[in-house]
């Protein structure tokens, strides 16, 4: 998969799903003109704990290693 199809997959699939989200990175930065020599994609999302099952889901394996374990983790601490 093409970076740039996968990053429209992503985009779709938070916005399907009411998720509020961020690109940034050097990604986002290339895309405003100051293009770096990594070309990572990095989201920021706003998750709600109800939110965690239907976004993993979104990501089946093989193709995609998503933790659903991870997301409730960093939720709860990020509540401390």
């Amino acid at each position: 998969m093409e970076q740039v199809d996968l990053l429209t997959l992503a985009i779709e699939v938070l916005e399907k799903q009411g998720v509020t989200y961020m690109v940034v990175g050097s990604y986002a930065s290339g895309s405003y003109g100051e293009p770096r020599m990594t070309q990572d994609i990095d989201i920021v999302v706003d998750l709600q704990p109800a939110q965690v099952d239907a976004l993993c889901d979104a990501f089946p394996p093989p193709e995609f290693y998503v933790s659903g374990d991870a997301a409730r983790e960093a939720l709860r601490r990020a509540s401390e």
